[in-house]
């Protein structure tokens, strides 16, 4: 059985240098493009609810693709709500991604959610996925225990981020700059400098918090080598649905370069 998301991190945290996970955005909602990127050596994908019109069953096919490949399923909520926490942990997804979280309550909000009672508030029934269909029960009330990633998006978050960073039950924060250029008035610049710069120091501030790992959406290749410098853990160097824009632009201008005059 292959180690867990959170004993990937916790394993290049104790290695020197230590490296970056590097992972990829799946945007397409497309389960034969999970399939092909699976074995592509990204360490994990991001199956993405927010915006991309992912449902329910679509995830849990590919969650069933990425489970049985050496690529780590992360999946993105829609919002932070206990409603549709809870469905995808039902189904078995085990690093859970949830946006827009602001302050350390917020943070709470989530941890109560991905959890049983005592701990948290997450609603209970036998026979889910996640149990095996009701097989493990009692093991898997006893020790089920997701990764929660919280995304910081504002500035307001960022001002919050020791705060967010120390609740207890939250692994890691994940930077996303492009709601976070947009909070600081530079809508649809991601990679500006000043949104790099306040996202480099909020991850180095992090790096001796050994409790709470840091990610990072890269917006391009000079943003993505700050990030890796910074000391981010694991970082989304790409998405798929950006990779065939790209694969497909450059193979039409290589085309119609062929019909050019000599």
């Amino acid at each position: 059985m292959r180690s867990s998301f959170r004993e990937h991190l916790s394993q290049q945290r104790r290695t020197t240098p230590k490296p970056t996970s590097f992972g990829v955005w799946g945007s397409s909602c497309s389960p034969n493009v999970v399939e092909a990127l699976a074995s592509s050596g990204f360490d994990w994908m991001m199956l993405d609810c927010e915006h991309a019109p992912r449902d329910l069953a679509t995830c849990l096919h590919e969650l069933r693709i990425l489970e049985a490949s050496p690529t780590f399923p992360l999946v993105r909520v829609a919002w932070n709500d206990p409603v549709l926490l809870k469905s995808l942990l039902d189904i078995g997804a085990e690093n859970i991604m949830v946006p827009m979280v602001n302050s350390a309550e917020e943070a709470a909000q989530a941890v109560q959610a991905l959890h049983y009672p005592p701990r948290g508030s997450r609603g209970a029934a036998s026979g889910i996925r996640a149990s095996r269909y009701g097989r493990d029960n009692k093991s898997y009330f006893a020790e089920a225990n997701p990764f929660l990633i919280v995304q910081i998006e504002t500035q307001r978050a960022v001002q919050n981020l020791d705060a967010i960073a120390a609740t207890e039950g939250v692994d890691a924060v994940f930077f996303g700059p492009t709601d976070l250029s947009a909070d600081m008035g530079l809508l649809g610049k991601p990679s500006h400098p000043q949104v790099v710069e306040m996202i480099g120091k909020a991850i180095a501030s992090l790096q001796q918090r050994e409790a709470c790992h840091t990610g990072v959406l890269s917006p391009g290749i000079e943003a993505l080598e700050a990030f890796v410098a910074t000391g981010a853990d694991f970082v989304s160097v790409t998405s798929d649905l950006g990779m065939l824009l790209r694969a497909a632009e450059k193979t039409l201008q290589e085309a119609k370069a062929l019909l050019r005059p000599q």
